[in-house]
């Protein structure tokens, strides 16, 4: 189980205690782990360290060097308590989830062995906990990390990592959402706290030639942007823009039907309409399909429709001649039915009429049925029937 901050802090704190009494009244190293001058020292699978419970001597800071250890999918394993650590393949940059061997109760160090490669200890990957619950960067080969397992299991890593140095480290800086850092002097930062209102500000900052400025939030104001810059005018050419859309709307305007002109911009728009029509039984037989009347809307309740291809298809294929008419009239009875497409289906199981028939005035031929002349020896099963139109989109 890794053990949670708190605990951490009183094994550390537990690690000061036990340091502070290994040493004797002149400073000198207690090795007898009863406060006296003499003794030796317990061992330990990394030597000059203490670990498994044993009493720790002011020779954990005499760390065992191990060899330089190579990220490898990002991981290394320790041998020593001391080490130093190189890139995979030297990139320019590795990051480091997992260390293997550790020994419980035990502290190492870590440091780049090139400068100009970076090292990057992920917090919360592996089984890597940073203090402080980011990434530490170590980039320069004076750059140290040390380490405590408390388990073997876990490690919890803290030092000083990359990145700039000085007294804002202590400044309260960060402490809610939007807040903005920036430099007051020699290594010192103040901070800018977010815009909380509800109006969109930007950073203004303006110096005095000299020296430069707190930053403020503030809104964008006519001043701060230019009227032309780099050959381009703002204002010319918004003024443009505003002269042809006035002039596009007086021309609609003018219609004596103020949409005419909108309508004009979508005239090749179309849809498509499709009529079903089927055999009455699962064999073709002579006469109207089903239904055996179409009514289609009349003239103002769609858009202006015309005929487009008429298909059929069939399960089972026959034989000899079999011709199915598509018919319109003006009247359900179809008296003076007119033919718009023909479709031979003959010994396939699929025919069309691609050839589009201006013959068919919707306004007045308001009925559709598709009509079966004649069936060959066998009859085609199930067959299926689908005239296509296409309406244009409009107002009506």
């Amino acid at each position: 189980m890794i053990p949670t901050l708190r605990q951490l802090d009183a094994d550390i704190q537990a690690l000061k205690r036990r340091v502070n009494r290994g040493l004797t009244a002149t400073g000198a190293p207690d090795l007898s782990g009863g406060g006296g001058a003499s003794g030796t020292l317990p061992a330990h699978a990394h030597a000059g360290i203490g670990q498994g419970g044993s009493s720790l001597y002011p020779a954990i800071f005499g760390f065992t060097t191990g060899p330089e250890l190579t990220i490898a999918a990002g991981e290394i394993t320790v041998t020593g308590t001391s080490h130093t650590i190189d890139t995979e393949s030297d990139a320019a940059s590795d990051e480091v989830d997992t260390i293997n061997g550790l020994v419980a109760d035990t502290l190492y160090r870590f440091h780049p062995a090139n400068g100009a490669r970076t090292v990057v200890f992920k917090h919360g990957t592996g089984n890597i906990l940073v203090m402080g619950n980011a990434d530490l960067t170590l980039d320069d080969v004076h750059d140290q990390a040390l380490g405590y397992s408390p388990d073997g299991v876990s490690i919890y890593i803290f030092g000083g990592g990359g990145g700039g140095g000085g007294d804002v480290a202590t400044d309260a800086i960060w402490d809610a959402l939007g807040d903005t850092v920036y430099g007051t002097g020699a290594n010192t930062g103040a901070k800018l706290a977010g815009n909380i209102t509800t109006t969109k500000k930007f950073l203004r900052q303006t110096g005095d030639g000299a020296a430069s400025a707190a930053p403020a939030w503030d809104t964008i104001a006519d001043g701060d942007v230019p009227s032309s810059h780099a050959g381009s005018t703002h204002a010319a050419t918004q003024a443009a823009a505003e002269a042809t859309a006035a002039a596009d709307l007086a021309s609609h305007e003018g219609d004596s039907d103020p949409h005419t002109g909108y309508r004009l911009e979508s005239v090749d728009l179309f849809v498509s309409k499709m009529f079903p029509f089927t055999s009455v039984a699962d064999a073709l037989a002579t006469g109207a399909l089903i239904p055996e009347v179409l009514p289609i809307a009349i003239s103002g309740e769609h858009g202006t429709l015309s005929f487009k291809s008429a298909r059929v298809a069939c399960v089972t294929a026959g034989t000899g001649t079999n011709t199915i008419l598509i018919e319109v009239d003006d009247n359900p009875g179809f008296t003076s039915a007119t033919v718009i497409a023909t479709l031979n289906l003959g010994t396939g199981t699929s025919a069309a009429d691609v050839t589009e028939d201006n013959s068919w005035a919707p306004t007045t031929n308001v009925y559709m049925r598709a009509r079966c002349t004649a069936v060959g020896g066998t009859a085609p099963q199930k067959v299926t029937v689908t005239v296509i139109a296409k309406e244009r989109a409009e107002n009506y």
